[in-house]
């Protein structure tokens, strides 16, 4: 009787069991379901983001994507439906998608999941190539030198900003992969720690198709062939007026006089060399060349960039303000005082607090936030190969070099009588270096913003604003994380 009841006992307990099994086991199955779900519809999120650099810039600016707003309930993954929000923030540089999920049974379960998504200026420079070499007076601003091999910086370009990234040396700090390859605020050698971020992959087909649409590409042959193009200003015959002194290279372009009243997409195929070369150019835009760039002296003055607007009924180009990145202060730390004029845009500091909003070029005034200096090419500049840049000269916006080396010097007007390239400007540098070669100290900063200086000098000013298209987004995961949803 006793052993019938304790048998009765273990088999109403293996029943229950099976039951509580059977039961976490369904539990089970629709969790893991609507797991799956959500992270598919996360999946989905990110694609949509990486898609192409217009829908992260979208998202940027109008708060949401059309169709990934919340309210719209999928059903295109097998075995439930879901929610998705793309929004952005929580940081300025950061997108955010949010999946809602359920499975299909008679009694769904719900799971949510977020994703942080985040892509920073820093992925362009206003200087990126593989064998940088900066020489003379030739100045960078607002944003970082990535240098994909080495940076080589000679003569008054060997200065306290901005911040210098190498995958390896930086001639006149660093040469050694041996430790220490940074000083934790201005240079990283050697891909210290950040490091150069991955070379971004441009979507070349896209700036090829906008040049063709508006007659600014150049193919091998062209020349030859009697083709025109729309952006080829002419002379008083109606014949395209380009600076064909050397005959012998019909692919070889070399401008003079040119000022655009808009932006171009300008795309030179290989085998096609661009010159930028005297006389007065205002470049607007993008120049894409998969061959050599090269530009030299012979900015437009403010007054004849007015005057050809003013001919083409439009307000004046100068005074042009151009926005000041958010961390452009970050690469002045070693010499940011309280006082104005450390930088350009520098109202006094030092830090965040002190940096204006916006720089005014071809202005009339000359102070921390204004320059008379007029703008040689304002946009994003690009060559497949080599890029020269020399001979004064303002550039804003980004320029990279994928091949060879990249070259700025600085033009030769400022000269000690008999004594070749050097400069008598004892003010126009960072001062002394010690037996490291180390720059020791800095030296009347502020007559490096001179209106002669900032006139002749050649300079980038950064613009981490331009939207340049890429292939993906180049998006790095910052945060992922279950949170609670509601029925739906």
């Amino acid at each position: 009787m006793v052993i019938g009841v304790v048998a009765m006992a273990f088999v109403a307990a293996v029943v229950y069991k099976n039951m509580v099994n059977s039961k976490a086991s369904v539990t089970s199955s629709k969790s893991i379901s609507s797991y799956e779900i959500a992270n598919a519809a996360i999946q989905k999120g990110i694609w949509a983001l990486n898609l192409n650099s217009d829908n992260w810039n979208t998202v940027g600016t109008a708060g949401t994507l059309a169709g990934y707003d919340g309210t719209t309930i999928f059903t295109d993954i097998p075995g439930g439906s879901y929610k998705l929000l793309i929004s952005a923030g929580p940081g300025a540089d950061d997108r955010t998608i949010t999946a809602y999920a359920k499975d299909s049974s008679p009694q769904p379960e719900y799971r949510g999941l977020k994703v942080v998504l985040t892509k920073g200026s820093t992925q362009f420079g206003p200087l990126m190539g593989y064998k940088i070499h900066l020489k003379k007076r030739a100045k960078i601003h607002w944003g970082p030198i990535y240098g994909y091999d080495e940076i080589k910086l000679e003569g008054k370009s060997k200065v306290f900003f901005p911040q210098l990234y190498s995958v390896g040396k930086i001639t006149h700090l660093d040469t050694s992969a041996a430790l220490p390859n940074t000083d934790g605020m201005r240079w990283w050698s050697f891909n210290y720690t950040p490091g150069v971020p991955s070379w971004p992959q441009l979507d070349l087909e896209y700036y090829k198709a906008l040049a063709k649409a508006s007659g600014t590409y150049y193919a091998k042959g062209d020349r030859a062939a009697g083709r025109k193009h729309q952006d080829d200003d002419k002379d008083s015959s109606g014949n395209d007026k380009l600076d064909d002194k050397d005959k012998s290279d019909d692919d070889e372009y070399a401008y003079s006089n040119i000022i655009d009243t808009r932006t171009y997409v300008r795309y030179y195929e290989e085998g096609v060399k661009a010159k930028f070369k005297g006389g007065n150019n205002l470049l607007r835009g993008v120049i894409i060349g998969l061959d050599k760039v090269e530009f030299k002296d012979g900015t437009a003055s403010v007054a004849a960039v007015n005057a050809k607007y003013a001919a083409h009924g439009l307000p004046a180009y100068y005074p042009r303000s151009v926005t000041v990145p958010a961390n452009a202060w970050k690469h002045y730390q070693k010499i940011d005082t309280a006082s104005d004029g450390d930088y350009p845009g520098d109202n006094g500091g030092p830090g965040v607090s002190g940096q204006a909003a916006t720089y005014d070029f071809g202005s009339s005034l000359t102070d921390a936030t204004h320059t008379p200096a007029p703008i040689h090419f304002e946009g994003f500049l690009y060559s497949a190969k080599q890029i020269k840049l020399h001979k004064g000269g303002v550039i804003v916006g980004v320029v990279m070099a994928a091949h060879k080396t990249t070259k700025l010097e600085d033009s030769d007007e400022d000269k000690d009588s008999g004594s070749g390239d050097k400069d008598n400007d004892a003010n126009d540098r960072d001062h002394d270096e010690d037996s490291n070669g180390n720059l020791a100290e800095h030296r009347d900063h502020a007559a490096t913003w001179s209106s002669t200086g900032r006139s002749k000098h050649m300079s980038i000013f950064f613009q981490d604003n331009l939207g340049i298209k890429v292939l993906g987004s180049g998006t790095t995961q910052k945060a992922w994380q279950e949170i609670p949803t509601t029925p739906f």
